[in-house]
Protein backbone atom coordinates (compact mmCIF):
# COMPACT_ATOMS: atom_id res chain seq x y z
CA UNK A 1 0.00 0.00 0.00
CA UNK A 2 1.45 3.43 -1.41
CA UNK A 3 -0.07 6.76 0.76
CA UNK A 4 0.80 10.24 -0.62
CA UNK A 5 1.14 13.08 1.74
CA UNK A 6 -1.52 15.90 1.97
CA UNK A 7 1.91 18.21 2.53
CA UNK A 8 0.99 20.26 -0.75
CA UNK A 9 -2.48 20.87 0.25
CA UNK A 10 -2.20 22.63 3.93
CA UNK A 11 1.88 22.98 4.10
CA UNK A 12 2.12 22.99 7.56
CA UNK A 13 4.44 21.03 9.74
CA UNK A 14 1.54 19.95 12.36
CA UNK A 15 -0.21 18.17 9.17
CA UNK A 16 2.99 16.43 8.30
CA UNK A 17 3.41 15.14 11.95
CA UNK A 18 -0.21 14.17 12.07
CA UNK A 19 0.31 12.35 9.06
CA UNK A 20 3.79 10.88 10.16
CA UNK A 21 1.64 8.90 13.45
CA UNK A 22 -1.49 8.26 11.18
CA UNK A 23 1.07 6.48 8.83
CA UNK A 24 2.59 4.07 11.33
CA UNK A 25 3.23 0.85 10.19
CA UNK A 26 2.43 1.49 6.53
CA UNK A 27 5.07 2.09 3.82
CA UNK A 28 4.91 5.85 3.37
CA UNK A 29 6.31 7.78 0.42
CA UNK A 30 5.83 11.47 0.42
CA UNK A 31 6.18 13.94 -2.34
CA UNK A 32 8.15 16.98 -2.26
CA UNK A 33 6.14 19.75 -4.46
CA UNK A 34 9.48 21.92 -4.93
CA UNK A 35 11.81 18.98 -5.57
CA UNK A 36 8.74 16.52 -7.51
CA UNK A 37 10.89 13.56 -6.20
CA UNK A 38 9.98 10.98 -4.04
CA UNK A 39 11.24 10.33 -0.35
CA UNK A 40 10.87 6.99 1.55
CA UNK A 41 11.11 8.00 5.21
CA UNK A 42 13.54 5.79 7.41
CA UNK A 43 11.51 3.78 10.52
CA UNK A 44 12.53 4.82 13.95
CA UNK A 45 14.34 2.52 15.12
CA UNK A 46 13.76 0.73 18.37
CA UNK A 47 16.76 1.83 21.12
CA UNK A 48 17.92 -1.55 22.98
CA UNK A 49 19.88 -1.11 25.83
CA UNK A 50 22.30 -4.15 26.77
CA UNK A 51 22.59 -4.21 30.87
CA UNK A 52 23.05 -6.70 33.66
CA UNK A 53 19.99 -8.00 35.91
CA UNK A 54 19.50 -5.25 38.27
CA UNK A 55 18.46 -5.92 42.04
CA UNK A 56 15.28 -4.51 41.71
CA UNK A 57 14.31 -5.85 38.59
CA UNK A 58 14.98 -9.22 40.33
CA UNK A 59 13.35 -8.65 43.75
CA UNK A 60 10.35 -7.48 41.93
CA UNK A 61 9.96 -10.39 39.19
CA UNK A 62 10.32 -12.88 42.36
CA UNK A 63 7.79 -11.00 44.67
CA UNK A 64 5.05 -10.92 41.31
CA UNK A 65 6.15 -14.61 40.91
CA UNK A 66 5.53 -15.72 44.85
CA UNK A 67 2.53 -13.49 45.02
CA UNK A 68 0.79 -14.79 41.92
CA UNK A 69 1.97 -18.64 42.64
CA UNK A 70 -0.48 -18.37 46.13
CA UNK A 71 -2.54 -16.07 44.81
CA UNK A 72 -2.02 -13.59 47.86
CA UNK A 73 -3.77 -10.26 47.82
CA UNK A 74 -2.49 -6.90 49.59
CA UNK A 75 1.19 -6.12 49.35
CA UNK A 76 4.23 -8.72 49.50
CA UNK A 77 7.37 -7.49 50.21
CA UNK A 78 10.56 -10.00 49.44
CA UNK A 79 13.77 -9.09 50.61
CA UNK A 80 16.76 -11.31 50.23
CA UNK A 81 18.81 -12.16 53.53
CA UNK A 82 21.80 -13.18 52.15
CA UNK A 83 24.18 -11.38 49.61
CA UNK A 84 22.81 -11.77 46.14
CA UNK A 85 25.03 -11.31 43.02
CA UNK A 86 24.13 -11.06 39.58
CA UNK A 87 24.66 -13.46 36.57
CA UNK A 88 28.07 -11.73 34.97
CA UNK A 89 26.35 -11.56 31.36
CA UNK A 90 24.42 -8.80 30.30
CA UNK A 91 21.22 -8.91 27.93
CA UNK A 92 18.19 -6.63 26.35
CA UNK A 93 15.53 -8.57 28.47
CA UNK A 94 15.59 -10.42 31.45
CA UNK A 95 12.82 -13.03 32.98
CA UNK A 96 12.30 -14.91 36.22
CA UNK A 97 11.09 -18.31 36.00
CA UNK A 98 10.32 -19.62 39.34
CA UNK A 99 10.78 -23.30 39.13
CA UNK A 100 10.09 -24.90 42.97
CA UNK A 101 8.08 -23.27 45.76
CA UNK A 102 7.48 -24.30 49.64
CA UNK A 103 3.97 -25.72 49.98
CA UNK A 104 2.92 -22.76 52.36
CA UNK A 105 3.57 -19.04 51.88
CA UNK A 106 5.38 -17.53 55.00
CA UNK A 107 7.31 -15.34 56.63
CA UNK A 108 10.67 -16.84 55.67
CA UNK A 109 10.26 -19.16 52.25
CA UNK A 110 13.23 -21.34 50.72
CA UNK A 111 12.61 -21.15 46.34
CA UNK A 112 14.15 -22.48 43.20
CA UNK A 113 14.39 -19.98 40.26
CA UNK A 114 15.64 -20.06 37.22
CA UNK A 115 16.92 -16.83 35.54
CA UNK A 116 16.62 -16.09 31.75
CA UNK A 117 18.51 -13.32 29.63
CA UNK A 118 17.17 -12.95 26.13
CA UNK A 119 15.50 -16.02 26.46
CA UNK A 120 19.02 -17.82 26.94
CA UNK A 121 19.17 -19.70 30.60
CA UNK A 122 21.83 -17.33 32.62
CA UNK A 123 21.23 -19.06 35.76
CA UNK A 124 20.00 -21.41 38.16
CA UNK A 125 19.62 -20.77 42.04
CA UNK A 126 18.17 -22.01 45.04
CA UNK A 127 17.34 -18.66 47.56
CA UNK A 128 15.90 -17.84 50.82
CA UNK A 129 12.96 -15.32 51.16
CA UNK A 130 11.28 -13.66 54.04
CA UNK A 131 8.95 -11.63 53.43
CA UNK A 132 6.15 -9.85 54.84
CA UNK A 133 2.24 -9.89 53.41
CA UNK A 134 0.68 -6.85 54.53
CA UNK A 135 -2.96 -6.52 53.90
CA UNK A 136 -5.84 -4.31 55.58
CA UNK A 137 -8.27 -6.08 58.23
CA UNK A 138 -11.46 -5.20 60.27
CA UNK A 139 -10.08 -5.27 63.90
CA UNK A 140 -12.59 -5.02 66.77
CA UNK A 141 -11.72 -2.75 69.07
CA UNK A 142 -13.48 -4.56 72.18
CA UNK A 143 -13.41 -8.57 73.50
CA UNK A 144 -16.97 -9.97 71.53
CA UNK A 145 -18.74 -11.80 73.60
CA UNK A 146 -20.65 -14.52 72.31
CA UNK A 147 -24.57 -14.64 71.50
CA UNK A 148 -24.29 -10.83 71.32
CA UNK A 149 -25.28 -8.69 68.11
CA UNK A 150 -23.16 -7.46 65.69
CA UNK A 151 -22.23 -3.89 65.23
CA UNK A 152 -19.94 -2.95 62.61
CA UNK A 153 -19.36 0.61 64.21
CA UNK A 154 -16.80 -1.56 66.62
CA UNK A 155 -14.80 -2.25 63.91
CA UNK A 156 -11.61 -0.64 62.97
CA UNK A 157 -9.45 -0.81 59.94
CA UNK A 158 -6.12 -2.02 60.96
CA UNK A 159 -2.70 -3.27 58.03
CA UNK A 160 -0.93 -5.82 59.39
CA UNK A 161 1.59 -9.16 58.87
CA UNK A 162 -0.77 -11.86 57.25
CA UNK A 163 2.74 -13.76 57.99
CA UNK A 164 3.05 -12.84 61.49
CA UNK A 165 -0.14 -12.36 63.27
CA UNK A 166 -2.48 -14.57 63.48
CA UNK A 167 -5.37 -13.48 65.55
Amino acid sequence: MILRSPHFLLGTAAVGALWQALCVGFAVETTSPSAGRTVSPAAPAAVETVAPLSREQFLRDLTQGVATHFNLEGDLQVELPRGWMPPPQLATHWSLELTEYPSLASSAMMVRCCIYGDGQSVAVSSLILRATHNQEVWVARQPLTAGSSFDPRGLDVRRVDMFRERD
